[in-house]
């Protein structure tokens, strides 16, 4: 075996044998080659957007460390933990982060997220899978300057609804949001938003096909304020 150390990574070496005994020396053997490989590349480390997050951004930049020994890296985004029904797959990437192309990502879906490295020898493990779910908030400052002067939390529209119904709230500051849906006996059923807003007024657009006919409580909280109010689904 030959020492660790006597060799080098993505080189080419050339050995050749000779045997000996008591009565002499013989011919070397013909010459022969091979190249070892560079370092596989480890795992990279997700970081942009936490795991379990709400992105508020319709262009997202999904973010990773640097790995050493990597010259490029895939992603692959899914709508589901086995990656059977793949987004997007894109390698060949020199940077450790990827803008995600405008259209790409839907209102309301959670996405799943991996990452790789390669380099030209070998490709490197997958890193852990993160989830962030989309949140499209739409702006409906009238000129675009004016801020509410308090806190509101509009009676959503159309209610009753089917599917599809329209919740609204001002915002006089800077504020952390979080807007969940509860049925009728209290029980939280999705949360619709968890992400920090600019002072405002905002409206968010809730699908709730994937739910049974019934009376829903929707809740805003912020450091400073929360409400609640009722809507009723029918199909």
């Amino acid at each position: 075996a030959i020492p660790a150390t006597r060799l080098s990574y993505n080189s080419t070496y050339y050995w050749r044998v000779i045997a000996t005994n008591q009565v002499g020396i013989g011919p070397w053997s013909s010459v022969r080659n091979f190249t070892t490989t560079r370092p596989t590349p480890v795992a990279p480390m997700l970081v942009y957007p936490p795991n379990n997050s709400f992105i508020n951004l319709v262009i997202p930049i999904l973010d990773w460390d640097s790995v050493s020994n990597a010259t490029s890296f895939r992603i692959r985004i899914s709508i589901d933990t086995s990656f059977s029904s793949t987004i997007i797959d894109t390698s060949g990437l020199n940077v450790s982060y990827y803008q995600v192309p405008l259209g790409k990502l839907q209102d309301g879906i959670r996405y799943y997220w991996r990452v790789n490295a390669s380099n030209s020898c070998v490709t490197g493990p997958w890193s852990q899978t993160w989830n962030f779910r989309m949140v499209i908030l739409t702006s409906t400052n009238g000129n675009g300057n004016e801020i509410p002067k308090s806190f509101k939390l509009y009676d959503n529209y159309p209610n009753p609804f089917n599917p599809v119904t329209k919740i609204k709230f001002d915002l006089p500051l800077n504020s952390k949001v979080l807007l969940k849906i509860y049925d009728v006996t209290g029980k939280e059923v999705t949360k619709l938003i968890d992400v920090n807003l600019n002072a405002g007024t905002y409206e968010f657009q809730w699908n709730a096909d994937k739910f049974s006919s019934g009376v829903y409580f929707y809740r805003i909280e912020t450091e400073k304020f929360s409400d609640i109010k009722r809507m009723v689904l029918i199909k």
